[in-house]
């Protein structure tokens, strides 16, 4: 969930997101839901096979570890 942020603060993480959906996600992409930040990944549901989605859940997974810390950073109550 995020915390309530400033305008300024906000921008920062949200411009980073996009950063990071442009350069690092294939097929997935940060997103904001509600007042969640979440990972989607984009699958042809109707031909997925087992590999396919362990790939992606791969791919999911590998996002958050490298981005968590940086991403986390960009919060308010990191700085605290």
């Amino acid at each position: 969930d995020l915390p309530e942020m400033a305008p300024a603060s906000e921008a920062e993480l949200f411009r980073r997101m996009l950063q990071l959906n442009a350069t690092d996600m294939v097929q997935g992409a940060y997103a904001i839901e509600g007042t969640a930040v979440v990972v989607v990944e984009v699958l042809q549901a109707e031909n997925l096979d087992e590999n396919e989605f362990l790939a992606a859940v791969d791919s999911l997974t590998m996002a958050i570890v490298e981005h968590h810390d940086e991403l986390v950073g960009l919060l308010p109550s990191a700085a605290s």
